[in-house]
């Protein structure tokens, strides 16, 4: 699950990931670090100055680096899956979809630190029918499964 939350997120395919797309990569795999300690993990991986068009200048992480992160954090915070299904649960309707807007809410209720450029992000990033989200795609991307295919607008 880890090389393909990498493989996902390094999406100019260049080996690397930048401290923002770690950040996403952990959200889809079921973590929940905050900027302060993914910040202190990112640097105790020993990240590179990246010289890719993609990352210029900027530090990044490959995929061995970006492993050790994981392990490190998963060390120390454990993961938010189950938490998760049962909140979705809770907010979903009978077919099994959950307004993206009560999502939203929900998440910052729960205490979930993540900027509304993230959640928009992370939103993003999922398949929407007539503003709602199957609950199954969003416990998927908690559970860092692979990518729900598009939705078709019918």
């Amino acid at each position: 699950m880890d090389a393909e939350a990498f493989g996902y997120h390094d999406r100019d395919a260049d080996g690397l990931l930048a401290l923002n797309e770690v950040f996403l990569a952990a959200r889809s795999l079921g973590l929940t670090p905050d900027k302060l300690e993914l910040e202190r993990l990112f640097a105790g991986a020993k990240p590179r100055r990246a010289s890719t068009s993609a990352h210029p200048g900027e530090e990044a992480l490959d995929r061995t680096q970006f492993g050790i992160l994981l392990a490190r954090l998963r060390q120390i915070q454990p993961s938010v899956v189950g938490d998760a299904k049962v909140a979705l649960e809770a907010f979903s309707d009978q077919d099994g979809l959950i307004d993206a807007g009560e999502l939203r809410h929900a998440l910052g209720v729960m205490g979930q630190q993540m900027s509304a450029q993230e959640l928009d992000e992370c939103l993003a990033q999922l398949p929407e029918q007539k503003g709602k989200l199957k609950a199954a795609d969003v416990l998927g991307y908690v559970a860092g499964e692979e990518r729900p295919a598009d939705v078709d607008d019918a």
